[in-house]
């Protein structure tokens, strides 16, 4: 385990972890507003768009073409769930800028991966089918 404990822990020098944390806070704001503004006539994997007509090249997306094919991706595979890796890639950042390494990290990474699998599962659960833009149910495909 020693590998994993290496990779997740601060370092020892305080302005590279000040660094690397507000690498990973905008990097998680990247990754929100990539999921925010999702459109579902953006050009995707699984969606087409004419290159000739008027709107050709237009992406509503505020991240571009990256975070269109990122949010669909991701809004298509795990849903509303997507959401939640801001929030982690978030708090990770936060303790890396206060230079305090975390708790277990196998634990942190099972309850991750678990939290991924079954969160999907609750919202299909749910007697309500609710879509994200009209278009991607809560609970991905």
């Amino acid at each position: 385990m020693k590998p994993i404990q290496i990779a997740l822990a601060p370092t020892r020098s305080r302005p590279l972890n000040m660094f690397l944390g507000v690498v990973l806070a905008l990097v998680s704001v990247l990754f929100f507003c990539a999921l925010s503004t999702y459109h579902t006539a953006d050009p995707s994997w699984n969606t087409a768009t004419d290159p000739v007509g008027p709107s050709a090249g237009a992406v509503a997306n505020w991240v571009g073409p990256f975070g269109a094919f990122f949010s669909d991706l991701l809004l298509q595979s795990i849903g509303f769930t997507a959401f939640l890796l801001p929030l982690w890639i978030g708090g990770t950042a936060w303790a890396w800028m206060r230079s305090r390494p975390g708790t277990s990290p196998v634990l942190r990474v099972a309850g991750t991966i678990m939290a991924l699998l079954f969160v999907p599962s609750l919202f299909a659960m749910l007697p309500w089918h609710w879509r994200w833009a009209h278009a991607v149910p809560v609970e991905g495909v």
